[in-house]
């Protein structure tokens, strides 16, 4: 059992809620800039001389908001402490749900940080003033090409990725062999006849958790967007007028595999939620759910022993378009560029990024997935999930979410109205059109 998992279960819900990305804060003005605790104290250039001047260790403070890491982060800054003698970290941690709320606060009462986590994209937008151009630094250049779009601007790249994340299909893989499935599905229709084949065999197929919006919303549907021809371009089509939800090939496919799915979906899904498909799924008693590599940790407190793999979630039956997972980075460092210590916290994330003792952290201890070239896991530290979802990366067979680039509340709109078509409240053209009317709206179309 890994050494962190009672901690994250207490966690669990908002480390969920953390794998999809979040809301970026408010905007801030940027006229004041970031004081600091410190005042007297040498940022310093090296750890090793930073607070000579005033024979006192310069503190450096980081928000950290992935909360299933705060241990590990605690041991990282011990080691870290005893190789930089003149700098100590001053490290909080706060759920992912509570970054935004908890960084405005900070900036209001002048305790800003000096790294803290962004989302990219609209919390990019939200907060470039306040963030130092990392475009310099010495790893940049051995990021993944996926992670850079979400933290750029201008041609400048303003954060360092935390991890990827992904999703796809979760599968109990003795089960399977249990139905005498051998080839495992990549097409819509292959999936069906799957789903078919362990419902004649006495297994429950599929749980699907839709008592959320936020499940459908800003997963499911993520889907839809990921797999279109150019998604950046759907959605700045979305926003002008001249891309149209109903009618989109796209999405008629995702609704037929949403129709797939209800069809063999355990119980009522409108009662299920996350915890409740886990767990169905964790002890046996489906074969299929869609889960994240986030979702590791919580099977393995059920079953350590489960052995568990990640499948595609195909919307047609052309293998070469269906094979795919999809996510990205849900959090990336930044630097508070108005920070009194903003050099020695350019070089805390080089030390993080390039010794190895930082990417042992990046990788097996914080059992991530890391957004650089040089930087993989073992299977031993990821689970038979982040093994898998790390082979789709790695054939470039993974797509990129980008819920932070739509208008903010339409993920929220959309759940609900998947939960009405579920209940057989609306019908496929109302569905699609109603994720088109909240578009709209929130937009300020209509």
């Amino acid at each position: 059992m890994r050494k962190w998992v009672v901690l994250f279960i207490v966690f669990a819900m908002a480390v969920f809620a953390a794998a999809c990305g979040g809301s970026g804060g408010s905007k801030n003005d940027g006229k004041n800039g970031a004081s600091s605790s410190n005042a007297g104290q040498s940022a310093g250039g090296s750890g090793e001389t930073a607070g000579k001047g005033s024979g006192k260790p310069v503190t450096l403070k980081i928000l950290n908001g992935k909360v299933e890491i705060s241990e590990k982060m605690n041991e990282l800054k011990a080691e870290y402490e005893a190789s930089h003698p003149g700098v100590k970290l001053q490290i909080e941690s706060v759920m992912t749900s509570e970054v935004s709320a908890t960084l405005k606060a900070k900036y209001a009462g002048k305790e800003r940080p000096d790294i803290f986590l962004n989302g990219g994209d609209r919390d990019l937008d939200n907060w470039i003033d306040q963030l130092e151009d990392l475009s310099d630094q010495p790893w940049v250049d051995d990021l993944l090409d996926m992670v850079k779009p979400p933290i750029s601007k201008d041609g400048k790249i303003y954060g360092l990725p935390v991890n990827i994340e992904g999703f796809g299909l979760a599968y109990n893989k003795a089960l399977f062999e249990k139905a005498g499935i051998e080839k495992l599905p990549k097409t819509l229709g292959e999936l069906r006849d799957v789903m078919a084949q362990l419902k004649a065999n006495g297994i429950e197929p599929f749980a699907f958790a839709l008592q959320s919006w936020y499940s459908p919303g800003e997963h499911w549907l993520s889907v839809a967007v990921a797999q279109q021809p150019d998604p950046d371009a759907f959605i700045q089509g979305l926003f002008d007028g001249t891309e149209k939800i109903p009618g989109n090939p796209v999405f008629e496919q995702w609704v037929d595999m949403l129709d797939v799915v209800l069809e063999y979906s355990h119980g009522n899904p409108l009662t299920t939620d996350y915890n409740g498909e886990v767990t169905l799924f964790a002890n046996g008693e489906v074969a299929m759910i869609k889960a994240g590599n986030w979702t590791q940790v919580l099977v393995d407190s059920v079953d350590p022993d489960l052995e568990v793999g990640m499948l595609p979630i195909p919307i047609n039956d052309d293998p070469d378009y269906s094979d795919k997972v999809f996510g990205g980075v849900p959090r990336y460092w930044v630097v508070n560029k108005h920070s009194e210590n903003k050099e020695l916290a350019k070089e805390f994330l080089n030390w993080l990024a390039t010794s190895e003792t930082g990417k042992r952290y990046m990788t097996d201890e914080f059992q991530f997935i890391a957004g650089f070239g040089s930087m993989t896991a073992s299977p031993e530290a990821l689970g038979g999930l982040g093994t898998d979802l790390q082979r789709y990366l790695q054939e470039d067979r993974l797509l990129r979410w980008r819920t932070m680039k739509y208008p903010e509340g339409v993920t929220q709109d959309w759940g609900s109205s998947v939960q009405e078509y579920a209940a057989g409240r609306i019908n496929r053209e109302q569905l699609l059109q109603a994720f088109q009317d909240s578009w709209d709206k929130i937009s300020g179309k209509k």
